[in-house]
């Protein structure tokens, strides 16, 4: 059964419960519910993926793009908005992204830090003002480790756009799920 009957088929069943249930169909009733909320969940995640996008579309036009969102997505570790804050970002004019007002050295760090490193996969400039920013004191980490020496590998195969202001991220940081 393809998952769009399986789901029509969950959802039928949820809405209409038989009154005469036998302890042989439950087990499939409940994997039905968690196939119901696992297809709810996925749908939702897209779809506020997709509005994201679209929000950052005006009129078949882009909107003048700014990093700050990213860099909240990134702080609070939210992957799905700061992969598609990214996206957004790469398909952008990067000159034109404005130096964010921050006054958290951490954060605009991160901006410059993030900025560089979509210039420099695009081989492009990147704007005047991430040349301005200093590295951090501390390492800080945009990714969670629980090993280590997972942090040490870390933290050499980090890029070098991210390493330079010592922040600490996987080689492949917001190019894979």
């Amino acid at each position: 059964m393809h998952a769009k009957a399986r789901v029509h088929a969950a959802i039928a069943a949820i809405s209409h419960p038989r009154p005469s249930c036998s302890p042989s169909d439950r087990p499939a009733s409940a994997e039905l519910c968690r196939e119901v909320i696992m297809a709810i969940v996925v749908a939702s995640m897209a779809l506020a993926a997709a509005e994201l996008v679209r929000s950052w579309l005006i009129y078949g036009r882009r909107s003048k793009m700014r990093v700050d969102e990213l860099v909240l997505a990134l702080r609070t570790r939210d992957a799905l908005r700061a992969r598609v804050l990214y996206a957004q970002l790469i398909a952008s004019d990067l000159l034109t992204i404005e130096r964010p007002s921050f006054t958290d050295e951490v954060d605009l760090a991160i901006a410059a830090s993030i900025v560089e490193l979509i210039a420099a996969r695009l081989q492009t400039a990147s704007p005047t003002w991430t040349r301005h920013v200093g590295p951090l004191q501390t390492p800080f980490l945009l990714v969670t480790v629980q090993l280590p020496a997972k942090l040490i590998r870390l933290q050499r195969e980090s890029p070098p756009e991210l390493r330079a202001r010592n922040l600490v991220a996987p080689e492949n940081f917001l190019l894979t799920a």
